[in-house]
């Protein structure tokens, strides 16, 4: 999942960027990007929650887990950006998202 967001809020970017006049685009994504972070920080806090309550894990365990999955996101991050130089923004989203749909069908 962390993965997953990654990938959306990299290749979502440039349409943000582009919806409107230039004059404002910077103002649109920071706008964008607060909801973001703070969905994510609900998510994974809610994750460790998760894995306490449903999967039977401790406190650290949920934690430890929770740390490699922002490392995920964090690379993905780099690696979406660096995938742009190749693909465009548009492509990237559709192979992401066509990617994503059979994992979150698994879930």
């Amino acid at each position: 999942m962390t993965c997953g967001l990654a990938f959306l809020e990299t290749s979502a970017n440039p349409f943000i960027l582009s919806m409107g006049d230039p004059e404002t685009a910077t103002r649109r994504l920071n706008f964008a990007q607060a909801f973001y972070v703070g969905a994510q920080i609900m998510v994974w806090t809610f994750i460790i929650q998760y894995a306490v309550n449903e999967l039977g894990l401790t406190k650290e365990a949920a934690q430890g887990y929770n740390i490699v999955a922002m490392v995920i996101f964090v690379s993905s991050r780099f690696v979406c950006t660096y995938l742009l130089k190749f693909v465009s923004p548009g492509g990237l989203l559709m192979v992401l998202a066509a990617g994503g749909e059979p994992c979150s069908r698994s879930a």
